[in-house]
């Protein structure tokens, strides 16, 4: 069968919907609009490809940092990131091959893992009896943790019954499991003559196209030192960032809990995820250096309490005014919405929805974070034409410089609240999908939040209709009243406010 797009979840054959269960797409990263943004931004970093060896005098750091990550989530001491996993299982048996007297498989183990003179581990049931020969005092065991066919580890409580003189190398191919399962799961193969080696593509669970060998810093160091790693090029810079950022996303994935969530909610369950507040509570604007750098600057006034915004308001300083608020009320209409969304997410029963609403709090998470942005651009907007009226006017080359810009300014507080004006009603979307079929008992939050977006959608556009009165290219105002004019065609949407209004009185 040919697909014009990536397969997730489902996939439709002939406009018939089916659960799709033939990929890897394990937690939907690869789908996953979130994740794909950190992946884009990554490639503004670190562009698209790197076709270098890593033993070139060049040494890109996100090597090492993500690398250390990789050898903490596959509790580990040392890991080494790799173009594929292929590569990654063939780098470490072709060494292993080099340096055990024989190499044993278990059924079922992937091609990357198999080498020519490999033995069987078990047959007729039993150990291979050439284990229990006295010459061999080195071996390497090569298996899946959990083979592609299977959904649970691989029993390898056989390995602890060969020999203790042996030492044994015990590579487990981790694809099909990292991302998925805890590493405790392997704390019953800890004996002194184990030594355990990870190898695990990352195209599964993870999203991204590389491969990652994990084991102790000596094996690693002798990896790195092998000509088929030198003369390799090195996994995609771009793609090990994006695994950096994400680990909050795969976390909330891995739980089945959305991402639509504020930034200091996600950084909350990081923590949470990460064992950071077991010591003792863990302030953001304390301990990340992004949140020291925001609370050192200007207060601002979406860093307010609600009372002191209130207050800020009612005094007699003209900023903020009714754009900035127009931005608020939009802010908070959508998050209505989007806690609509993340509730319905977790309603008992809806199990199988919960990427579904997930996506809509995602969506209405981004427009939130807009129009909060917002409130502060507005009050600037504001205080740019002020600035402008105040400059010198002696001169005619002054006269020229004012007019200019207080006509720039002007035109930047036309465009402030049509960007609200604009965000606010796009927010409807997720307003009337979350009114429709988010959770009935929330039915009035989703209708407080559509009577919200239409206060900030009618309130901005009485900003711009106001502040386009001072600009003077005629044109251009023309051309922005007839875009935000509600009787316009662009704006015959606007029966979804009524919408949400018929489903309140039907529920």
């Amino acid at each position: 069968m040919i697909v014009n797009e990536f397969p997730d979840r489902k996939i439709l054959v002939e406009n018939v919907e089916y659960l799709y269960f033939g990929g890897t797409n394990y937690l939907g990263m690869t789908t996953n609009v979130v994740f794909q943004n950190i992946l884009f931004e990554s490639i503004k970093k670190w562009g698209t490809g790197y076709g270098s060896s890593r033993s070139s005098n060049i040494k890109l750091s996100i090597y090492e940092t993500a690398e250390k990550l990789l050898a903490k989530n596959l509790n580990t001491e040392a890991a080494l990131a790799v173009s594929s996993g292929m590569l990654a299982g063939k780098l470490v048996v072709d060494y292993l091959s080099k340096t055990t007297n024989a190499m044993f498989h278990f059924p079922d183990a992937h091609p990357a893992l198999m080498n020519p003179p490999s033995l069987p581990i078990i047959v007729n049931g039993k150990l291979n009896s050439k284990l229990f020969d006295k010459s061999i005092s080195k071996i390497t065991v090569l298996t899946d943790a959990v083979p592609s066919q299977y959904v649970e580890p691989i029993d390898l409580e056989m390995v602890l019954t060969i020999p203790n003189e042996i030492e044994i190398n015990l590579v487990l191919d981790e694809s099909n499991s990292f991302g998925i399962l805890e590493n405790e799961w392997q704390n019953y193969l800890k004996k002194e003559n184990i030594n355990i080696i990870k190898v695990a593509s990352l195209g599964k669970a993870i999203g991204i196209s590389g491969g990652v060998i994990a084991g102790n810093e000596s094996f690693i160091s002798e990896i790195k030192n092998q000509a088929s790693f030198i003369g390799a090029a090195g996994m995609n810079p771009a793609f090990l960032e994006t695994y950096c950022n994400a680990q909050e996303i795969y976390f909330l994935q891995k739980q089945k809990r959305s991402i639509g969530v504020s930034e200091k909610e996600l950084i909350k369950i990081a923590v949470k995820s990460m064992g950071l507040d077991e010591l003792g509570p863990f302030k953001p604007e304390e301990r990340v250096i992004e949140y020291l750098l925001k609370y050192s600057a200007d207060s601002k006034l979406v860093n307010m309490t609600l009372a002191d915004f209130a207050n800020e308001t009612s005094s007699e300083s003209p900023a903020p005014g009714g754009g900035s608020i127009a931005a608020y009320v939009g802010a908070l209409g959508v998050s209505l919405a989007t806690m609509v969304a993340n509730l319905s997410s977790h309603k008992k029963g809806w199990d199988e929805r919960w990427e579904e609403f997930g996506n809509w709090a995602e969506k209405g998470e981004k427009i939130k974070n807009e129009l909060v942005s917002l409130v502060d651009a507005d009050t600037k907007a504001f205080n740019k034409i002020m600035e402008a009226f105040g400059l010198p006017k002696s001169t005619d080359e002054e006269k020229l410089a004012r007019t200019n810009a207080i006509q720039e300014a002007t035109k930047f507080a036309i465009e402030i609240p049509f960007q609200v004006m604009m965000a606010s009603y796009n927010s409807m979307e997720v307003i009337k999908a979350m009114a429709e079929i988010g959770n009935p008992n929330s039915v009035s939050d989703a209708g407080v939040g559509a009577l919200c977006a239409r206060s900030a959608v009618k309130g901005a556009f009485m900003n711009v209709r106001i502040n386009t009165n001072g600009y003077n290219d005629k044109v251009y105002v023309a051309e922005t009243l007839k875009r935000g004019n509600f009787k316009n065609c662009r704006w015959k949407n606007w029966k979804l406010i009524l919408r949400c209004n018929c489903l309140l009185q039907e529920k």
